[in-house]
């Protein structure tokens, strides 16, 4: 991971520098991609301000940390970008893992699933709800698409639970 350390009003050791670039180098077991990392360090009346950015193709993560120590401040935002990448890390692996997931398992089927049979296409007729019921207990079948007659409106008559005839209207759209 290429780490660039910039400092703003401030000169910093090459002892601070080493710390920093440690530090931020254990987070790679984190983020292992194609990582760039940009330190900025920033000296103010009440110590330092300490921002850090990561970018790995079009991921960018950033946290800052102000302390009057600039190892703690250190700490501080590398521990807050270690919270996001665990973050970003679960999000990803969640997502791999709901693509990889069957919406059922083959065991779970129960087995008395009937056969789906494609019947040859039927032609859709023009007729009155007397005619429709008479074709609907001559053909045996549960139910039986037709046109009404006198709205024109798709229509589905059906043979309910309890004996009687179901008459379901399909509107236009």
């Amino acid at each position: 991971m290429p780490i660039s350390i910039t400092a703003r009003h401030a000169s910093i050791t090459g002892e601070i520098k080493d710390y920093a670039r440690e530090k931020l180098e254990s987070l790679e077991h984190l983020w292992p991609r194609d990582t760039d990392a940009h330190l900025v360090i920033e000296a103010e009346k009440a110590g330092y301000f300490l921002e850090i950015n990561l970018q790995s193709g079009h991921n960018r993560l950033h946290s800052e940390a102000r302390n009057r120590n600039l190892q703690t401040a250190v700490n501080q935002a590398v521990r807050k970008l270690e919270k996001q990448l665990k973050k970003a890390k679960g999000k990803t692996s969640r997502r791999k893992k709901e693509k990889l997931q069957a919406p059922y398992a083959p065991e779970d089927l129960p087995e008395d699933i009937p056969l789906l049979v494609k019947v040859p296409d039927a032609r859709i007729e023009v007729l009155d709800e007397r005619a429709a019921s008479l074709r609907l207990r001559e053909g045996g079948l549960g139910f039986f698409l037709y046109r009404a007659s006198e709205t024109d409106k798709l229509s589905v008559i059906f043979r309910r639970e309890d004996g009687n005839l179901g008459l379901m209207e399909i509107p236009e759209r």
